[in-house]
């Protein structure tokens, strides 16, 4: 289960790379929901590459940092991945081709499928025509957001919002999570000294959500 501290660590270096990585779009793992697949922006699988190193596929190219395109299905309202593709790259007849393979049994010592149990957080489908880009283009906004509220790998509710109420609830859980001693906690830790707290907030009431272990209430 990932800890509170794990999760800001996630985000801080999502935060720090997003002018280098994520200048070159990532490809996105992906949630199957009821019959409907949606990107996301987070990466569950990667608490368990963290947890098994050596079973991590090598980086293809820079679209693609993790090493792998995860796909995850909510089944009997439980979170699982059911498929991981990695990158292959073949030399035929005198030129290279790329393909995604499916190497969910060998990552998995030959299982098909795991259920995400230590996954605790919000897993936001947005979905509709695309409004604009925010924050350098790392961001998108939508017609309309799926928020699925998930808790040791089991699906607790589902909340629908047009674009005006997810951002509404985007600065309400910012607010809420700024009445914390987590957040407090966070920005000691990870601020430097050509950062400021403003600069923090700036991004949080972007991304937050999506790495929110719970919804504040």
């Amino acid at each position: 289960m990932l800890s509170m501290k794990k999760r800001y660590l996630i985000l801080l270096g999502f935060f720090l790379t997003s002018t280098f990585l994520f200048a070159t779009a990532q490809v996105p793992d992906i949630l199957l929901y009821n019959g409907v697949e949606y990107a996301l922006i987070v990466n569950p699988m990667e608490h368990y590459f963290n947890e098994f190193p050596e079973k991590r596929p090598q980086m293809p190219h820079t679209a693609l940092w993790r090493g792998y395109v995860a796909t995850f299905e909510i089944i009997d309202n439980e979170l699982w991945v059911i498929d991981i593709k990695g990158f292959e790259s073949e030399f035929i007849e005198g030129r290279y081709t790329s393909r995604y393979v499916s190497i969910i049994n060998e990552i998995l010592d030959g299982r098909d499928r795991m259920k995400i149990e230590w996954f605790n957080g919000l897993l936001v489908l947005p979905y509709g025509n695309r409004i604009n880009y925010v924050h350098m283009g790392y961001a998108s906004t939508y017609e309309h957001y799926i928020i699925l509220e998930i808790h040791n790998g089991l699906f607790l509710r589902e909340l629908n919002m047009d674009y005006r109420q997810f951002t509404e609830f985007r600065e309400r859980q910012f607010v809420l999570f700024k009445q914390t001693e987590d957040y407090r906690n966070f920005i000691e830790r990870n601020i430097r000294q050509d950062q400021t707290e403003e600069d923090f907030d700036n991004f949080l009431r972007i991304f937050l959500v999506d790495f929110l272990e719970r919804i504040y209430e």
